[in-house]
């Protein structure tokens, strides 16, 4: 009863090798619904969930959204935006967090009344297994957003739940498309009012992360500098050095 109205919404681009298993490990949490936004897949992925519909594998509800170019925060925001959940979840291909765990997200908004609850890798009782090329990225990327989230220590889980309304409201306000997009997403939560609570996670990086370091680290800081240049903007007031 608990998941009757939870969407989850699965960004996937050039993921014929995991998306079915992410798909099946999500439907073992029925009745829900799940959405996969295709993003530019030259791979298999599209036909492969087409045929999971088709066939009607699993109980769950499922849907697929296709986009014809990459862009992880284009996805998600497909994604939210078409969903029909109570609550609506955001997860990785890869499940680095397991899809099981989302009970705990629904229970802790449930409990803090919370309208975003987002998995953290940097709490104490997080159990995390990482590379060390990716924990230098993530405390770089850390110090780069401290100043616009200062009480946020993990912006970029890729697990977040919403509740519907603040999932319509924040994701019709957004525009970023690449990775970044989970920072401006929280700010936007932030400056709409909404509760965000931060909770721990366990997390197993994915030997086949779709993630490069240099060129999407790239981008990611020109984004983050568009950010900061838009929140100097709104607030009048320089933001500190780092």
């Amino acid at each position: 009863m608990m998941n009757r109205n939870l969407s989850v919404i699965i960004p996937a681009l050039n993921e014929e090798d995991r998306i079915l298993n992410c798909i099946y490990q999500f439907s073992l949490i029925h009745p829900l619904e799940i959405i996969v936004v295709n993003n530019g897949s030259t791979d298999n992925t599209q036909e492969m969930v087409e045929r999971w519909i088709r066939n009607n594998i699993t109980p769950c509800d499922l849907r697929i959204i296709n986009l014809p170019d990459p862009g992880k925060g284009a996805a998600i925001r497909a994604g939210m935006l078409a969903a029909r959940g109570e609550y609506c979840y955001m997860a990785d291909c890869d499940l680095s967090t397991p899809a099981k765990d989302v009970i705990n997200f629904i229970i802790f908004i449930k409990i803090s009344k919370a309208d975003i609850v987002i998995g953290s890798r940097r709490m104490d009782r997080s159990k995390v297994t990482q590379s060390w090329g990716r924990k230098i990225t993530s405390d770089i990327f850390h110090v780069l957003t401290r100043q616009l989230l200062p009480d946020i220590q993990d912006t970029q889980c890729g697990f977040k739940l919403f509740t519907h309304e603040a999932a319509q409201v924040i994701f019709s306000n957004v525009w970023l498309e690449g990775l970044a997009f989970d920072v401006e997403v929280l700010l936007e939560g932030k400056k709409t009012g909404y509760k965000i609570l931060e909770i721990p996670v366990t997390w197993e990086d994915s030997g086949s992360s779709r993630v490069h370091i240099v060129r999407d680290g790239i981008r990611m800081a020109l984004d983050l500098a568009r950010l900061y240049k838009n929140e100097r903007s709104r607030l009048l007031i320089p933001l500190h050095p780092l």
